[in-house]
């Protein structure tokens, strides 16, 4: 219908029944009879641009007197009836008449006619019922709304239809979490699905692309539905803390019609990679790689370790220091477990390496387990940002601190990859003189001003000023007065140091 029809009708109606109202009534009248059509004529229209351009509803609040879409690109339509007229009140009962009084008799003597009786009053007629005011106006015949549509019928000859999708939304684990936490190799999530009608399928999978996923290459990741499609059964084989993916829950009709909801998924337990018979904790730090948390104290095959550097068995136990700065070997499990062994580059590396300068070994496997090697002098340098050789600097470097120009050993740690500067075997004679002195504890602050150094392989040759290869790469752990540091410096390869691992990418 056209405004100027609805209006004009309005208009005629409300002069022939205005009588005797004063003008200005009349053009309120009007005035909110106009107001009501422009209000439906623009719900209308947002309707019909809603259809013509797909757009989906988020959310549908109800409210008195109707609804209130909510449309994902963050624009509403109110579609609210006019208020029911309310009902007029009764007339009241008319009030009985009263009854004629008796005539009077006359008086003795001659006698007298007696008078008439009086004539009782009539009841008083019931007032009329008042009238009931009369029903909003109402645009909209009927709203229904389902798990995927709202459809809604106009009160018009027409019976004009609009049918909207809904932006169906799969509940994966909690609502208000950014990423599911696997806290276990299996970890049940909680699935909410919609009443969709006609539901073919319900499939569960975790994507592998690796755009997507930065889970580790070598770990299983599985996703098991359960029968009643109400949670999913994640399993991560493998992972190490801070491994993530992507859950994603597919149902199907039996249309062909098919609704996604996706949520990453983040290993947050502690995680282990076994070698040896021990298990050696791993993390995902911020460069993206899997480290070990924990320096190597593997022993392979046929080989001993000695406090005897005279022996040369190119694997010497971690030392500590007593109160007197005297160095000595630290044969206890404890100590071993807490600062893995000294290892000579040959023993490291599975036999002499061919080091080029700058170059990282071809097979640098070395006596870590399958699946993982020891890191590059670049691998390194991603995750600190700083080299000795200025050339592999990379201030890109997520624990790279631009304001001291190096890593902190306290910021590395905080993620807990646990390096300290445990010593080192000098020119595998003796015990470098600057060590860790554990009667102190085990934060990095009481470490401040031992004067401690310890080293870590990486698998990159480092030539002298002659071309000779005399050093390789290493992770340099230094507390030299109050500086915490991490760099990736130089290593003797006289030297036997400690090892890290990390895993293949």
């Amino acid at each position: 219908m056209k405004k100027s029809l609805l209006i004009g009708m309005a208009l005629t109606a409300l002069i022939f029944l205005a009588g005797c109202q004063k003008n200005d009534d009349l053009k309120g009248r009007v005035d909110a009879l106009e107001e009501k059509t422009a209000k439906i004529e623009s719900a209308i229209a947002q309707l019909q641009a809603a259809v013509a351009g797909n757009y989906s509803i988020d959310k549908v609040e109800t409210v008195d007197g109707g609804y209130v879409l909510h449309f994902t690109n963050g624009k509403t339509i109110n579609l609210v009836n006019g208020k029911d007229g309310v009902n007029g009140k009764d007339g009241k009962d008319g009030v009985n008449g009263k009854d004629g009084k008796d005539g009077v008799n006359g008086q003795d003597g001659t006698p007298g006619k007696d008078g008439k009786d009086g004539v009782d009053g009539k009841d008083g007629k019931d007032g009329a019922d008042g009238k009931d005011g009369k029903d909003g106006d109402s645009f909209f015949k009927s709203v229904t709304v389902t798990a995927e549509y709202v459809t809604i019928v106009l009160n018009d000859d027409a019976q004009t239809t609009f049918v909207l999708p809904v932006l169906v939304k799969i509940g994966i684990g909690e609502a208000e979490a950014n990423f599911v936490a696997l806290t276990g190799e299996k970890t049940a999530v909680a699935l909410s699905i919609p009443a969709i009608e006609n539901i073919a399928s319900v499939a569960a999978i975790v994507n592998s692309d690796a755009s997507i996923v930065t889970k580790s290459g070598d770990s299983d990741w599985q996703a098991v539905l359960a029968a009643d499609c109400k949670s999913v059964t994640v399993k991560a084989n493998g992972a190490a803390k801070g491994d993530q993916a992507l859950l994603q829950i597919i149902v199907a009709k039996a249309d062909g019609t098919t609704y996604t909801g996706t949520k990453a998924l983040k290993y947050t337990a502690d995680s282990f990679v076994n070698w040896g018979g021990y298990n050696y904790k791993t993390v995902r730090m911020k460069d993206g790689r899997v480290w070990m948390a924990e320096n190597l104290h593997y022993i392979p095959e046929g080989m001993s370790v000695s406090a005897d550097f005279a022996a040369k068995t190119g694997i010497y136990y971690p030392c500590v220091t007593s109160g007197d700065k005297k160095v000595a070997a630290a044969t206890d499990e404890a100590t071993i477990n807490a600062q893995g062994y000294f290892y000579s580059a040959e023993v490291a590396f599975g036999g002499q390496p061919e080091w080029v300068a700058d170059k990282d070994l071809e097979n640098n496997r070395g006596i870590c387990p399958e699946g993982w090697h020891i890191p590059s002098a670049k691998e390194a340098v991603a995750l600190v940002g700083k080299c000795n050789n200025a050339a592999f600097n990379d201030f890109s470097a997520p624990y790279y601190n631009a304001t001291d120009k190096r890593c902190n050993l306290a910021e590395l740690n905080a993620d807990g990859i646990n390096i300290m500067p445990y010593s080192y075997a000098f020119n595998q004679a003796s015990y470098g003189n600057r060590v860790l002195n554990l009667a102190g504890g085990k934060g990095v602050a009481e470490y401040a001003g031992m004067n401690s150094m310890g080293y870590i392989h990486l698998s990159t040759g480092k030539a002298n000023a002659k071309g000779a290869i005399t050093q390789n790469y290493a992770m340099m752990v230094s507390n030299v007065a109050a500086s915490t540091t991490v760099v990736v410096g130089y290593n003797n390869l006289t030297n036997a140091v400690n090892v890290r691992c990390i895993r293949n990418n």
